[in-house]
């Protein structure tokens, strides 16, 4: 059961996440925001030196995107753009700064 007064529904629509963060080293790893639990929702996190979104889908599948490049240190902007495609489907980016 979905409780949109804990967070926003982003289900079946566009979205942007924005998290302004600062990376003391290229060590630092954990999560940036979740929601959800084993039966659905995302999180932004990072491991080993790269950003990932991962949304997992009633618990059945994870679409998960992972950074291009490591990432800087230091004040970083990190974000998630999902763009509304087909009914359920979406196509999501990964930024920063």
């Amino acid at each position: 059961m979905f409780h949109n007064s804990i967070a926003p529904d982003i289900r079946n629509m566009s979205f942007e996440m924005d998290a302004e963060i600062y990376r003391q080293s290229s060590d630092c790893n954990g999560v940036i925001v979740a929601h959800g639990n084993q039966t659905g929702g995302y999180t932004i996190f990072i491991k080993n030196n790269q950003l990932y979104f991962d949304y997992n889908v009633s618990g059945q599948k994870h679409y998960i995107i992972k950074g291009g490049k490591p990432l800087p240190t230091g004040n970083l902007t990190i974000g998630f753009h999902m763009v509304k495609q087909d009914d359920g489907y979406g196509i999501g980016k990964l930024f920063v700064n």
